[in-house]
């Protein structure tokens, strides 16, 4: 499945995930992804002490039981909006802005992009892609 790196990026920029919010619609953004490119996926969710449901994903591609794992979170630390939008992602000047765009959700959305490129046929391992849901107590 080809992905577009750039637009997926802009898709998950473009949810508000905060640490303090649901992560739950940016997961259910990239579980759908990543049933799109062939992982298998299992959802975590769980409450967390400020009563906001919280999401985590284990992708698998392939079979094993050993393999090869990347990791991400898709939670945001908050910050001062008032001049711009941080969740409307912008290109400028060849680069993307937006809340998240260079811790994580850029780099998330290059590890499912390439992830989705991987002919499981090639390798005897499993390729595992893991997105944290946010900070646990």
């Amino acid at each position: 499945m080809g992905l577009d790196v750039v637009q997926l990026t802009r898709d998950i920029v473009a949810i508000n995930s905060v640490s303090q919010r649901s992560n739950e619609e940016v997961s259910d953004l990239l579980e759908n992804t990543l049933k799109r490119c062939e992982f298998e996926v299992e959802r975590l969710e769980y409450v967390d002490d400020n009563g906001e449901r919280k999401v985590s994903l284990v992708g698998k591609k392939g079979e094993g039981s050993d393999g090869f794992g990347l990791f991400s979170h898709s939670d945001t630390v908050p910050g001062l909006e008032g001049e711009w939008d941080p969740f409307d992602p912008v290109i400028q000047d060849g680069r993307l802005f937006g809340r998240g765009s260079c811790d994580m959700k850029g780099p998330m959305a290059a590890t499912i992009t390439a992830g989705a490129q991987i002919k499981c046929r090639r390798f005897e391992e499993t390729i595992l892609y893991c997105h944290h849901g946010g900070r646990r107590s």
